[in-house]
């Protein structure tokens, strides 16, 4: 491996209950492989605190907060100021995401 690259992964979901079990050895696996940063995508509102938490623990950690554009039926009317003030309050909030358009679905 080239030691002058810096390996980011730019789009994952640990918060997902599927890594509960072995998310330290998950963890091991990236720094093993040399990965340096993570970029959380967030899926609804709710994992917010669920991330910062993980952030809190893994502090190569940075993560986006946002509505997967499959998940709209998570949007109300705070939404907008849940994501506005959650990206405001923690530095390590890099993005406002996941948003976007999957025209592969109505």
């Amino acid at each position: 491996m080239d030691k002058s690259l810096t390996f980011i992964d730019t789009h994952c979901h640990i918060v997902f209950k599927n890594f509960e079990d072995d998310l330290d050895d998950v963890a091991d696996r990236w720094r093993k492989a040399g990965v340096k940063n993570l970029i959380h995508a967030c899926v609804e509102p709710s994992e917010i605190q669920s991330i910062r938490a993980l952030a809190d623990r893994f502090p190569e950690l940075r993560y986006a907060v946002g509505v997967h554009p499959l998940d709209t039926t998570h949007w109300n009317d705070k939404t907008l100021e849940t994501l506005r003030s959650a990206a405001k309050s923690d530095s390590r909030v890099l993005a406002i995401g996941e948003l976007g358009l999957d025209l592969f679905r109505d």
